[in-house]
């Protein structure tokens, strides 16, 4: 397993590019994102639809979505679980308070806490594959091609987006 330190690093490179960038491959697509700057301290409340206080499920799937390899990368790298799920929750207070300072976007108290749940059912997911196959050498060999594979595929939306711009 000695590619899970690199992958996991590929991860989180990926990772703040999508979150804090926005996917953004030029600098004219940064100077957009520019001076965009608010804090929401209202768990799922957003400011597109006054009248309903519309919920965003897509926003919120993404987002757990995202942390989910997160959650599963720290479980491989042999990280207690209740230490990982605070990893998770410190490297998305970092992530939104990096979109806030820069001016890239706003501090979302939902992000945050959607971001940590996906990085708790990524650990989940791996005692899950640990209880399945009934052995931690085999989860940690079939999630760690997963995440090879995982990582690999978004590596390739990343190099199709900097082709297309």
């Amino acid at each position: 397993m000695k590619r899970i330190p690199w992958l996991f690093g590929i991860y989180c490179l990926l990772l703040v590019w999508i979150i804090l960038f926005k996917l953004s491959v030029s600098l004219e697509d940064l100077q957009a994102l520019a001076g965009n700057r608010s804090i929401n301290l209202i768990p799922f409340h957003y400011e597109d639809d006054m009248r309903f206080a519309r919920f965003h499920w897509t926003e919120v799937l993404e987002n757990i979505l995202i942390f989910i390899p997160f959650g599963v990368y720290l479980k491989l790298l042999n990280l207690p679980g209740k230490q990982a799920v605070l990893i998770g929750f410190l490297t998305s207070l970092a992530l939104e308070a990096g979109q806030y300072l820069g001016a890239l976007g706003s501090f979302d108290i939902t992000d945050l806490l959607t971001n940590t749940l996906g990085t708790a059912l990524g650990v989940l997911a791996y005692f899950l594959s640990m209880k399945l196959l009934r052995s931690q050498a085999r989860a940690n060999k079939v999630l760690g091609t997963l995440a090879l594979l995982g990582t690999a595929a978004l590596l390739a939306l990343f190099a199709l987006l900097t082709a297309a711009n």
